[in-house]
């Protein structure tokens, strides 16, 4: 009868950290190491992100039919910097997640080393 869980780890150290490099932001290196609630919260912190400053894009500068004028929005300033101290924020979460993506997977690697041992001694 086989096992019921993998005897070894196939999660490489290299796509992890790929992932983190390219995909960080869209949490992609969490999918890889399935962490996948946390991969959702990372998307969706991002998601909100981009919503905001695209609406604040778009908003940022309002055209005066009457005058031709191009007049900005005064409480722009604020919906800015909260995108950049949400910017901030997952930037020093994807920092923690560069140290954080080594030992995940040496842990992964350790507990499936301990179950290959465990089944060889049964074997």
């Amino acid at each position: 009868m086989p096992p019921p869980f993998k005897a070894f780890s196939d999660k490489s150290f290299t796509v992890a950290y790929a992932l983190w490099l390219f995909m960080g932001f869209f949490g992609g290196h969490r999918f890889y190491l399935d962490r996948v609630k946390v991969g959702i919260l990372q998307f969706l912190v991002l998601m909100v992100n981009f919503g905001v400053l695209i609406y604040a894009i778009y908003y940022s500068f309002q055209q005066d039919p009457e005058q031709g004028i191009v007049d900005a929005d005064p409480h722009l300033e604020k919906l800015f910097a909260t995108i950049g101290f949400i910017f901030l924020i997952q930037t020093i979460w994807l920092t923690i997640d560069f140290f954080w993506l080594y030992f995940a997977i040496r842990k992964e690697k350790q507990n499936h080393k301990f179950a290959r041992e465990q089944i060889e001694a049964f074997e």
